[in-house]
């Protein structure tokens, strides 16, 4: 055993593909795409940053700003969203509006027709970490065979302790509604399994 760490242990327990899926999209290579989609709700604020970051960095010309649900502290929707991006100094010819969303799903749908029409082949998923696993499959599903690569984008500066404004749940318990989340809306979800085939349909691309 170098440094003391088996290299095999036949006994192991195999990596789930739900861990798989996990860690492939927590760990995705940042690139050019041709929109960043930040998905309205919690965190809002932080997620806005992210945007902006990305942006500034030339990730992408346009950021979309999706959700149609705007109710404070808890959710801010798309409007009040690009707002915030405006005071960030983006402007307003690079930002778009999506509020027909109410749930992640429509988000999804809507945001699949709105790449086609556009003719984007490549979107970057801004989210809150605890919400980036049913995000991305909800948006795999949404895709299905067309050749529109996500890729996910955690909202920086969130601890996992810590609460999104108007909630009293931890980041780290509401990764764990999302989860179970994925099981009840399974119909608008990929399987793990779909999820990690597709990361992999995509992996080593870099256009």
């Amino acid at each position: 055993m170098p440094n003391g760490v088996a290299v095999h242990d036949a006994g192991a327990r195999m990596v789930s593909p739900r861990e798989q899926f996990l860690a492939a999209a927590y760990t995705g290579p940042l690139l050019k795409a041709d929109a960043i989609v930040v998905l309205c709700g919690e965190d809002a604020e932080q997620r806005a940053s992210a945007a902006v970051e990305l942006w500034r960095h030339s990730a992408a010309p346009v950021i979309v700003c999706s959700g149609g649900v705007d109710s404070e502290p808890r959710w801010i929707g798309g409007e009040r969203l690009a707002g915030l991006l405006m005071a960030r100094s983006v402007p307003p010819k690079a930002i778009i509006v999506e509020h027909g969303s109410q749930n992640t799903h429509e988000q999804a749908r809507n945001l699949v027709e709105m790449a086609e029409a556009n003719n984007w082949n490549r979107l970057c998923l801004v989210a809150s970490a605890y919400h980036i696993p049913r995000a991305m499959l909800t948006f795999i599903k949404a895709i299905g065979t067309r050749p529109i690569h996500v890729l996910a984008v955690p909202a920086s500066q969130l601890t996992w302790w810590g609460s999104p404004p108007g909630m009293d749940a931890t980041r780290l318990e509401l990764l764990n509604v999302e989860m179970a989340k994925v099981e009840k809306y399974w119909e608008h979800c990929a399987t793990w399994a779909e999820g990690l085939a597709y990361i992999e349909r995509f992996e080593g691309r870099t256009k």
